[in-house]
């Protein structure tokens, strides 16, 4: 299993948040680091003129601090 700073994020946030006061700019970038690049962002269909392929592409969030 990949780690990634996506599922470190939804893993480990809550947690963090739970055991200590953390500033609201921090909630804001978890919020969005987690939902980056899914369907909760929205994305667009890219697919070849033929119609053999079809590819979704998910939007990011656009942080930052995202990789």
């Amino acid at each position: 299993m990949s780690r990634t700073v996506q599922r470190v994020v939804q893993q480990h946030f809550s947690a963090l948040a739970d055991a200590r006061t953390l500033p609201p700019h921090w909630y804001r970038a978890a919020n969005k680091l987690s939902r980056c690049r899914t369907a909760a962002l929205g994305g667009h269909v890219q697919s070849c003129p033929n119609g053999h392929v079809e590819r979704v592409w998910y939007n990011s969030c656009r942080h930052r601090s995202c990789p």
